[in-house]
């Protein structure tokens, strides 16, 4: 290759990010003006990777978001909680797999809501979370 601005297309050739970083500063020579630094720093590749299936953990996890996020219902600071339920989930895993984790579980028998009321809108009705609970626990062992 004689022409070292040129590139052979024969030969394969990759990009790879970078992370640049720049400051202006004083010369260092004594001469009048500022100059301009540039640090190149190599980044990490990305990859794009979705495993659509969860693991053990995730789903106890997501399970416990659906359950906070239900019982903040009719709650005077509901939507307090239903974000710190979402906080605590998304810092467990990442919050684009939290996203995946709640879509994934909404979809599931274990995560229909539960009817928890009476019929009245009184309290919450506890043989509707027992059966709530039991369906976790088969939806559980279905998964394993």
């Amino acid at each position: 290759m004689s022409d070292p601005y040129r590139l052979d297309p024969a030969v394969p050739c990759a990009l790879l990010p970078v992370r640049l970083e720049t400051r202006i500063r004083a010369r260092g020579d004594g001469l009048p003006g500022d100059e301009l630094v540039c640090r190149i720093y190599p980044d990490d590749i990305h990859l794009d990777g979705h495993d659509p299936a969860l693991t053990a953990d995730e789903i106890a996890f997501g399970r416990g978001y659906w359950e906070q996020f239900w019982d903040a219902e009719g709650a005077p600071d509901a939507d307090a909680r239903r974000r710190l339920a979402w906080q605590q989930l998304a810092t467990r895993v990442t919050p684009t797999r939290a996203a995946w984790v709640t879509c994934w579980l909404s979809s599931t028998i274990c995560c229909v809501r539960p009817s928890r009321r009476w019929s009245n809108g009184g309290s919450v009705a506890s043989s509707a979370r027992s059966a709530f609970r039991r369906a976790i626990s088969c939806a559980a062992v279905d998964a394993a």
